[in-house]
């Protein structure tokens, strides 16, 4: 990270600097329902199995 640091300044002629953010690893609810599904087929679900526990009905307000 400290060479994109230095790009960064490098580049920008010292107007801007890189910040980075530490996260769980999870990027929204997307990561976090495919880590659950990881963890559903390591206890002897397949993929399709465990993803028919995550049914997620969707209403559409405009109707």
């Amino acid at each position: 990270m400290d060479t994109i640091a230095v790009a960064v300044h490098f580049w920008s002629k010292g107007e801007a600097k890189a910040m980075f953010l530490r996260h769980e690893g999870f990027l929204g609810v997307l990561g976090a329902f495919m880590h659950e599904l990881r963890k559903e087929s390591r206890c002897g679900l397949t993929v399709d199995e465990a993803a028919q526990q995550f049914q997620i009905s969707v209403s559409h307000a405009a109707d």
